[in-house]
């Protein structure tokens, strides 16, 4: 099946060339900056063949796992190191925050997506069914707000997707945006607002750089110094 399958979700992607795959690897540095809730606290066990698919697919495929980060991030360090190399194939609307081409195949009752190409700004779209469909940074800031329960990152309690996108969707730029979901933090966690957000943000995401050292850049607001954080081992470093 696998093999069957993987060339056909290619070919409806529109891609070309020789596909490489990422893997998530042991560890992952967002447990140390997680505060609010441990991150991923909710996640069941693995599928029964997950350890034989993964040998098959690391066999069939150049592949890509580093320990203390997880496959999305490697994808987006790829899409942002390499800017219009690649097509992003995944069911993880998450990497839609990165610039670049998306696709994602029919799975089960969900549908396909794309192939759609995103700028780092993006769009939003809140669709007849109340979800909010879209990619870039309004993506990204969407989900700031709303949070995401399947990882534990809680966002702001009570937001769903109509009331993000009603925040979100009027903003043209990343300063207005980032304004607007400051606002709503403000309101909702009183003087710890600034900490919950820059950790909310920090989690949701998606990696775009790191360096020779094994250091990854942390999201943070405007005008705050870049912080970087080894990704094994934890410690901080200021830029």
């Amino acid at each position: 099946m696998i093999e069957r399958r993987i060339p056909e979700i290619i070919q409806e992607s529109g891609a070309t060339g020789v596909p490489e795959m990422c893997f998530t690897g042991s560890g992952n540095f967002r447990n140390f900056i997680a505060f609010t809730k441990p991150y991923k606290a909710n996640r069941n066990e693995k599928p029964f063949h997950y350890k034989n698919t993964l040998f098959v697919l690391k066999l069939m495929y150049k592949h890509h796992v580093v320990n203390g980060l997880e496959a999305d991030d490697l994808m987006g360090i790829l899409m942002t190191a390499n800017p219009g190399r690649y097509i992003c194939i995944s069911r993880d609307k998450d990497l839609r925050q990165i610039a670049g081409q998306h696709y994602g195949w029919e799975v089960h009752n969900q549908p396909a997506f794309g192939p759609y190409e995103y700028d780092h700004f993006g769009e939003i779209t809140l669709t007849p069914k109340k979800k909010i469909v879209g990619g870039g940074m309004k993506f990204f800031y969407c989900q700031l707000l709303m949070g995401d329960s399947v990882d534990t990152v809680p966002g702001i309690a009570g937001t769903g997707p109509v009331t993000a996108y009603a925040i979100i969707n009027p903003c043209n730029t990343g300063e207005e945006c980032e304004a607007a979901v400051a606002v709503a933090y403000q309101k909702a966690y009183g003087l710890d607002w600034l900490s919950v957000m820059r950790e909310q943000g920090r989690l949701l995401h998606m990696t775009r750089r790191v360096d020779k050292n094994k250091n990854v850049l942390l999201w943070g607001l405007q005008g705050e110094p870049e912080v970087w954080i080894n990704y094994q081992t934890g410690e901080v470093r200021d830029s």
